[in-house]
């Protein structure tokens, strides 16, 4: 009873699942972060391998290519074998390289040898569990070891590597000490065997290499007067523009927009009038019997980002839903008279009058 109450309580926004937008045009509707993670990462990569560019793509069409009408990881399995298993292949094959960006051991040429990156990885382990002293942290070790494993099953980022740093750390530990009394510091100053455990540390994470580039940019920043915090530069940034863009959209009905979970966050706006660009299919165009969503009267108010207007996205194509129904509506909304306002740092608005906006 208490799970059909919990099932029950869920809530039914469109919104509600793993890729946090409208999945009716998704392979997968998103309820199991394992299944999102397989159906989007392998259509990736196969796009990536099949046709060398995502222009075009989208995983909407692709994965029919690749697993027919499979419904689960087991079935894409059965429908795919070769690709799948070889696909996993090479997320294993680059789990080591992968692993070694989170120090910056990633920046020696040495280290860009597969061979000695595995090696490196394996001394790695090694130094954590030997530093563990008891059977739950050697647990522990090993548990985020298979933590990060397991993204081959997926695909293997970066961000998925995190918990490589308390193993780091570890070895890091056990290593300093170990050189110290058996190494060649033995008999150096005091003050050199001091440094030995804090220059592996600093050697074993990435931190250095991460302030000098946050330093710079605040070295930059201040002469200019804008101090960032937590924004892009070189791109567009909803952050940075919002005191721009958001007192526009208030009093809008319906509002289109590709940053959608930025916008439901932090806009005082209702959240059932925000839709994102995924509710629009991946084929067809504007007027198609397929999709009637861009209308005046449900959306009047249409914001479109540097990003939306020029990127591709990956996997799930962003572009061929601004090139056939976003545009064309953005042009049918100017024709009656919307007004158009250009935004630093974001891209344009565009507004249609009516009796709240005046």
């Amino acid at each position: 009873m208490l799970f059909v109450w919990m099932a029950a309580m869920q809530s039914a926004h469109p919104w509600n699942n793993v890729w946090v937008a409208t999945t009716a045009w998704f392979p997968s509707q998103g309820k199991t972060l394992a299944h999102a993670a397989f159906i989007q990462n392998f259509n990736v990569a196969y796009i990536a391998r099949t046709y060398g560019s995502f222009e075009g793509k989208d995983f909407y069409f692709t994965n029919r290519e690749l697993f027919g009408n499979a419904s689960s990881v087991l079935g894409d399995l059965r429908a795919n074998p070769r690709f799948v298993v070889g696909q996993i292949v090479r997320n294993v094959r680059a789990l080591p390289s992968t692993m070694l960006q989170v120090t910056d051991l990633s920046h020696l040429r040495l280290f860009s040898l597969r061979g000695l990156t595995l090696a490196a990885c394996l001394v790695i382990l090694y130094g954590a569990l030997r530093a563990a002293r008891d059977e739950p942290t050697r647990v522990f070790v090993l548990g985020n070891v298979l933590h990060m494993g397991i993204t081959a099953l997926s695909y293997v980022k970066l961000r998925w590597m995190y918990p490589a740093i308390p193993i780091l750390v570890l070895s890091a530990s056990w290593y300093g000490v170990k050189v110290c009394e058996r190494g060649l510091l033995r008999r150096a100053p005091s003050l050199l065997r001091r440094l030995a455990t804090p220059f592996l540390l600093i050697l074993l994470s990435n931190g250095i290499t991460a302030w000098i580039s946050v330093v710079s940019r605040v070295a930059r920043d201040v002469p200019r007067g804008e101090v960032r915090i937590l924004e892009q530069r070189e791109l567009t940034s909803m952050k940075a523009s919002f005191q721009r863009w958001h007192p526009l959209i208030q009093g809008c009905r319906g509002i289109l927009v590709l940053e959608n979970t930025f916008t439901g966050a932090f806009a005082n706006v209702p959240l059932d009038s925000i839709y994102d660009v995924w509710e629009i299919p991946p084929f067809g165009h504007l007027g198609d019997s397929a999709y009637h969503g861009l209308r005046p009267d449900r959306i009047d108010c249409v914001l479109v980002s540097e990003q939306l207007a020029t990127e591709v996205g990956g996997g799930t194509n962003f572009q061929i839903r601004y090139a056939n129904y976003i545009r064309p509506y953005v042009q049918q909304l100017q024709g009656l008279g919307a007004v158009t306002y250009d935004i630093p740092r974001f891209g344009q608005v565009i507004i249609l009058p009516g009796p709240v906006h005046g």
